[in-house]
C-alpha cells in the first residue's frame, strides 16, 4: 500500500510530466511560421519526436531512483503520511513547472529575461514592461491555467495505476534504463537548422543551463585581445599619420601616438625633443610630426577633419546628430536587405550619403548596444550589463569627449533613460534629456512603451530649431543623441495606414512597423537636412540591435544570431560629411560610430576604443565585426572578411555561412570538412575575445583616466 500510493502521487506525477512537457513545445511551434516549403516530417514530427524522447530521459532520470530506492526494500522506513507529502509537493512542484516553461517561451524569451536573477531585475521597472507584458498576458494566462489544472487532474487520477505497478517491478527498471538509453540517443541525433534544434530540446536541461552557466569565462586568453580586435586606426590616404602604440600591458586596449605619449610624460625628454618633419616643433608640442603644415599655430583649414593647429579640434566643428533608430533590422531595409522592404525614405535620402551595407551591432539589446556605440567597447556577454552592473567601470566615451570641447550635449527619446539602469552614465554624459519624465515628451500620448516617433522627431526638430535661432550670436556646436521606439515589443503600429501585411500576423510585425518609424524618420531628415540652419550638420543613422520575430527566420527567440537579429542599417547623411555619396561593402560595426564622429571632428586621443572611422577604409587590413548575446545563455560570433560565424557557447551548436553567396542564412557549413580550419581559427577568435573582454571589465582595466587629455591642456 506505502508503495503505491507514493507511486500513485509522486511516479504518476513523473509519467503525466513525460507527455505534458511536450505542450509548450507545441505552443512555440503553433506560434512559429515555418519558412515556405517547410515539410512537416522535418519541421514538425521531428522535433516533436526527438523531443519527446529527450523528455524520457528527464523523467526517466528521476524515476529509476525511485524504483531502486523500493526494489531494495527502502519504503518500508518510509512512513505513510511522508510518502503523501512528498507526492503532492512534487505535483504541485511540477505544476509550476509547466507554467514556467510557457512563460519562458511566450513572454520571456524576448525580453530577455531567460530566468536569470540578474536579468529579471529588470522587473523593477514593470511599468515600463507593462505594455510587453499585457500584450501576452490574457492568452498566456489562460492557458497556464488550464495546462495546470489538467496536468493536477491526470496526476490525481488512477488512469495509469497498471503502469505504476509495472514500474516497482525488475523489469519495470529496465524500461526505465531502455528510455533513459533511447533519450540519450536522441540527444545525439542531428536537427537540420537551429529553430528545429530549438523546438526539439527539452526546455528544463535548456532553463538550469541559463540558470547555473557561467557565461563570462575565468582562465586567461591565449590570443591578444588588441591583435584579434585590429583597432589600430585605418590609415588616412591624404596624409602620413603618426603611429599608434599599445604602451601599458595593465590596459591593453588603450593606444596612443608618440605625441600622447610626450604629453603624458610617457617617452624620453630626448625623443619629445626630437623635429622630424622640420616645422620648427618639437614632437611634444606637434600633433603630426611627419607633416610640415601641421603644428601649434599653423592655418587650421575648416571642415576637412584634420587639426592643422594642434588646437584639439578641426575647425569650424559641424553640429552633431546621431539617429537611434531603434530595432530596425537591415533585412528589411529595400536598398540592402532581401526581406520585405519596408524604408522607401531611408532608401531615397541614402543616395546622397553613404551607406554601409555590412554593418553589425555588438549586442542584441539596448542594454548591451549603447556601450559599443557611445564608447566604442565591447559588452559584457553576461547577463549582468555595464549599466546596471558596473557602475564603477572607467570608460571613455564619445559624449564626455565632446563636452570637454566644448559640445552642448542633448539627448531625445520617447521612452526613459532610466530603465535597466541606464540612467547615471546617460545623464552624466548629456547635459540635457529630453524623455518621457519631463516635459514636452511626458505629456505626449503613450503608445507601446512611450511617445510615438513622429511626435518625438516633430518635438526634436522644434527644439533644434528654436535653440540655432536663439545662438546665432554665440553659436555652439551640439551634439544630439535622438533614440526612436516604434520597433520594440508588442509591436504596435501607430499608424494603420503604415501596414504592408495584416498586422495580426506576428510574421509581418516588424516590417509594418519599420515602415512607420521610416515615415516618420524621413519627415524629420528630409525637414532638416533642407534647412540652411543645418547647413553645418552632420547626421550618422544606426540601428542599435535587429529582432529575431518569426520572418526571414521562423525564430522568437532573441539568442540565435541570425542576420535579423545583428545585421544593421547604418549611413552617413548630410553634405558636412564632406564624402562622396555611394554604398561602401567592407564590414563595420556599431563600434566604428564613436571613431567616426571624432574622426570628421579632427578630435584625436588616447583611447581604448576597438572600432575604426567609417571615413578611412581597411585596404588590406581584414575587416571583423563581432556581436554577442547572453539571452537563452551566452552565444557570440564573427563577421571576417564574407564568412560569418557563431557559436552557442553552453550547447556548443556552430553556424558558419557565407554571406556572400548565402545572405539568407540557408547552408550551414559548419560541418563542411573543408571548412573545419577556418571554424577552429574563427572560434578560436570569438572565445578568445569574450574572454579577454570579461577579465578586464571585471578588473576594471579597459581605461584609465591617468590617460585622458583635454583640450584646456593642449601646448
Amino acid at each position: 500500500m506505502r508503495w503505491r500510493f507514493l507511486h500513485f502521487s509522486t511516479v504518476q506525477a513523473l509519467l503525466v510530466f513525460w507527455p505534458f512537457q511536450s505542450l509548450p513545445r507545441i505552443w512555440l511551434l503553433a506560434s512559429a511560421e515555418l519558412p515556405a516549403g517547410a515539410g512537416p516530417l522535418v519541421q514538425i514530427a521531428l522535433p516533436l519526436a526527438v523531443g519527446f524522447l529527450r523528455d524520457g530521459l528527464l523523467v526517466a532520470g528521476l524515476l529509476l531512483p525511485i524504483q531502486l530506492f523500493r526494489l531494495f526494500g527502502g519504503t518500508r522506513w518510509v512512513p505513510v503520511r511522508a510518502q503523501k507529502r512528498v507526492g503532492a509537493v512534487v505535483a504541485f512542484a511540477l505544476a509550476l513547472l509547466l507554467t514556467a516553461l510557457f512563460a519562458e517561451i511566450e513572454i520571456l524569451r524576448y525580453l530577455g529575461f531567460h530566468s536569470t536573477p540578474a536579468h529579471l531585475s529588470l522587473a523593477l521597472d514593470w511599468q515600463r514592461l507593462w505594455s510587453s507584458v499585457t500584450h501576452s498576458l490574457a492568452p498566456l494566462a489562460l492557458t497556464l491555467s488550464l495546462t495546470a489544472v489538467a496536468f493536477l487532474v491526470c496526476a490525481a487520477a488512477p488512469i495509469l495505476d497498471p503502469l505504476v505497478r509495472f514500474l516497482a517491478t525488475r523489469k519495470g527498471a529496465l524500461a526505465t534504463c531502455a528510455v533513459l538509453a533511447l533519450g540519450a540517443g536522441a540527444g545525439r541525433v542531428p536537427t537540420p537548422d537551429a529553430f528545429t534544434a530549438h523546438v526539439a530540446e527539452n526546455t528544463i536541461v535548456s532553463l538550469s543551463q541559463r540558470v547555473t552557466a557561467f557565461d563570462e569565462a575565468d582562465r586567461a586568453t591565449a590570443g591578444s585581445i588588441s591583435a584579434i580586435l585590429g583597432a589600430e586606426p585605418l590609415d588616412l590616404p591624404r596624409l602620413e599619420t603618426p603611429e599608434w602604440r599599445y604602451f601599458d600591458r595593465d590596459y591593453p586596449l588603450v593606444k596612443a601616438t608618440d605625441h600622447h605619449l610626450c604629453r603624458l610624460d610617457q617617452l624620453d625628454a630626448d625623443v619629445c625633443a626630437r623635429d622630424a618633419d622640420g616645422d620648427g616643433y618639437a614632437l611634444g608640442a606637434d600633433c603630426n610630426d611627419f607633416e610640415p603644415g601641421i603644428h601649434p599655430g599653423a592655418r587650421d583649414v575648416p571642415g576637412n577633419g584634420i587639426d592643422e593647429d594642434c588646437s584639439g579640434l578641426d575647425a569650424d566643428p559641424p553640429n552633431v546628430i546621431f539617429i537611434h533608430w531603434e530595432g530596425v533590422r537591415a533585412v528589411n531595409v529595400g536598398s540592402i536587405g532581401y526581406a520585405t522592404q519596408a524604408t522607401p525614405r531611408f532608401d531615397e535620402l541614402v543616395r546622397s550619403g553613404l551607406l554601409f551595407s555590412n554593418a553589425y551591432a555588438n549586442g542584441t539589446q539596448t542594454r548591451w548596444s549603447l556601450v559599443s556605440i557611445y564608447c566604442s567597447t565591447l559588452p559584457r556577454l553576461s547577463d549582468r550589463w555595464i549599466f546596471r552592473h558596473n557602475h564603477d567601470l572607467e570608460l571613455m566615451c564619445l559624449p564626455e569627449i565632446l563636452q570637454r570641447h566644448g559640445y552642448r550635449t542633448l539627448y531625445v527619446h520617447g521612452g526613459s533613460v532610466a530603465f535597466a539602469g541606464k540612467g547615471p552614465r546617460m545623464r552624466s554624459w548629456f547635459q540635457t534629456v529630453y524623455d518621457r519624465t519631463n516635459l514636452p515628451i511626458g505629456a505626449m500620448p503613450k503608445f507601446n512603451w512611450g511617445a510615438r516617433d513622429r511626435d518625438v522627431l516633430r518635438f526634436a526638430y522644434r527644439m533644434l530649431k528654436n535653440r540655432m535661432l536663439k545662438n546665432r550670436e554665440h553659436p555652439a556646436p551640439f551634439f544630439l543623441a535622438l533614440a526612436t521606439l516604434a520597433v520594440h515589443h508588442p509591436f504596435g503600429l501607430p499608424e494603420e495606414r503604415f501596414a504592408l501585411k495584416p498586422h495580426t500576423v506576428r510574421s509581418n510585425q516588424i516590417a509594418n512597423v519599420i515602415r512607420y518609424t521610416d515615415d516618420a524618420l524621413g519627415e524629420f531628415l528630409e525637414t532638416l537636412l533642407n534647412d540652411p540652419e543645418f547647413e553645418n550638420t552632420i547626421v550618422l543613422v544606426a540601428s542599435d540591435h535587429g529582432i529575431n520575430w518569426f520572418d526571414p527566420h521562423p525564430e522568437g527567440r532573441q539568442s540565435v544570431l541570425w542576420e535579423d537579429l545583428v545585421w544593421v542599417p547604418m549611413a552617413l547623411l548630410g553634405d558636412a560629411w564632406r564624402v562622396d555619396p555611394g554604398v561602401v561593402n567592407e564590414v563595420r560595426q556599431l563600434a566604428d560610430i564613436a571613431p567616426t564622429i571624432l574622426d570628421r571632428l579632427g578630435i584625436e586621443l588616447p583611447n581604448p576604443f576597438i572600432g575604426h572611422s567609417l571615413l578611412r577604409r581597411f585596404g588590406d587590413r581584414e575587416a571583423r565585426a563581432f556581436f554577442a548575446t547572453a539571452n537563452g545563455g551566452p552565444s557570440a560570433g564573427v563577421r571576417a572578411d564574407r564568412f560569418k560565424y557563431f557559436e552557442h557557447l553552453v550547447t556548443g551548436r556552430r553556424f558558419l555561412f557565407d554571406l556572400v553567396s548565402d545572405r539568407e542564412e540557408k547552408n550551414d557549413l559548419s560541418g563542411d570538412p573543408e571548412q573545419a580550419d577556418r571554424v577552429a581559427a574563427l572560434r578560436g577568435l570569438v572565445t578568445d575575445l569574450y574572454r579577454e573582454n570579461a577579465r578586464l571589465i571585471r578588473q576594471n582595466r579597459i581605461w584609465t583616466d591617468r590617460y585622458r587629455l583635454d583640450p584646456a591642456s593642449s601646448p
